[in-house]
Parts: C-alpha cells; structure tokens; sequence
C-alpha cells in the first residue's frame, strides 16, 4: 500500500512540474508575441498558483481523509496510537514487577 501511495505522489509531483514548464513557456509565448505583458503575463501566474495552491490544499484534505476512512475499515493504529499502546505495556509491565518483587520479598 504504501508503495501505492509514492507512486501517486510522483505521479502528482510530476504532472505538476510538467503543468509549471509549459505554463511558463505558454507565458512567454504570449509575452513575446505581444498578446500579454509582463504584467499580465505576471498576473496570469500569481492566478495559476493560487489556484494551484487551493487545487493542493484540497487534494491533501481528500487524501487525508480518504487514508484515515482505510485505516479504520482495515483496523490500522496509527504511530501515535501505538506508541501510546506500548507506553501502557511498559508501564503495565514495572507495576506487575514491583507487585512480584514485594510478593517475593513477604
């Protein structure tokens, strides 16, 4: 699964540098035959990244969302879930040794 996942993200990553190059060279097409200015040409790019910026934020909440539906569906614990689980175990674990350990020394 997880090597899925890095494939999208590649896959995202790339499409995105690809869409950046020829965004570019579109600009400076238009630019040099006139059809924009530089100020427009500028204006066109601060539009496309802030679009692209909220195309992002979307995409991440979706995938956040739709990895944590998995998780519960499938019965994964996250990092932190675990790491609280063996927090518990070991402390489970001295509390059960001191017990022993006074069970012993009576």
């Amino acid at each position: 699964m997880a090597g899925v996942l890095q494939e999208v993200v590649w896959v995202g990553m790339g499409a995105f540098s690809l869409a950046k190059e020829k965004l570019e060279k579109l600009a400076q097409e238009l630019k040099e035959k006139g059809k924009a200015s530089s100020q427009e040409a500028r204006s066109l790019w601060q539009e496309l990244k802030k679009r692209g910026a909220r195309e992002h934020a979307s995409l991440c909440q979706a995938t956040k969302e739709r990895l944590e539906r998995w998780r519960y569906q499938w019965g994964w614990v996250s990092r932190r879930e675990w790491e609280d689980l063996l927090r518990r175990i070991e402390r489970l674990e001295a509390i059960l040794l001191e017990s022993q350990s006074k069970t012993e020394a009576n």
